[in-house]
């Protein structure tokens, strides 16, 4: 099962650095397939996939940079460590067999310590709504430092 971090912690201990650095996601052929891929509808039947509302590469960088900023860090079974943006507004759509299935609302970034690597793709936050921070206890889905 992951571990969350609030985006506080995250900075604090070191696991996120709070310098997001001026990078271009579409530097490489790497990113680029990525920016493809969780950009444009699918048109063949990948099993699972997700694409971003916007296709151009200034909004895929912002979703990219504001997921940094304030993001949650999710560190998976395998040592993995992701950010997540919870964006309260539809980042995407998620695509089963090339069938639309929901609209999804959260960004996740991988490989965010990795200028050659990072990319991004919308993920929904559905399955952050009960998560706390292991360091904190803050509510991932909900922190307390939010405005009601």
């Amino acid at each position: 099962m992951p571990k969350y971090y609030c985006h506080k912690c995250g900075v604090e201990i070191g696991i996120l650095n709070g310098n997001i650095n001026d990078f271009n996601p579409t530097g490489n052929d790497y990113q680029m397939d990525k920016f493809f891929k969780h950009t444009i509808p699918p048109t063949i039947n990948p099993r699972l996939i997700t694409v971003f509302d916007l296709s151009q590469n200034k909004s895929y960088k912002s979703y990219i940079v504001n997921t940094l900023a304030s993001g949650c860090i999710e560190i998976e079974d395998e040592g993995e460590i992701n950010i997540v943006w919870l964006a309260g507004k539809t980042t995407g759509w998620k695509y089963i067999d090339c069938v639309f299935q929901c609209d999804v609302d959260a960004v996740k970034v991988v490989l965010h310590n990795n200028n050659v690597n990072i990319h991004a793709y919308p993920t929904g936050s559905v399955s952050l709504s009960s998560q706390t921070c292991v360091c904190c206890g803050a509510n991932i889905a909900r922190p307390d430092s939010w405005d009601d």
